[in-house]
């Protein structure tokens, strides 16, 4: 039991690992467009 809770937090966490890095992305790629709109 033990085993599986570990697993299921492990998931659980690279889900918003993954989560965060696509928004970190996500905010890059528009601040890059924001800033070649404004240039």
């Amino acid at each position: 039991v033990d085993a599986v809770i570990v697993a299921v937090v492990a998931i659980a966490v690279a889900d918003a690992v993954m989560v965060a890095v696509v928004a970190i992305a996500v905010i890059t790629v528009a601040a890059k467009c924001n800033a070649a709109v404004a240039a």
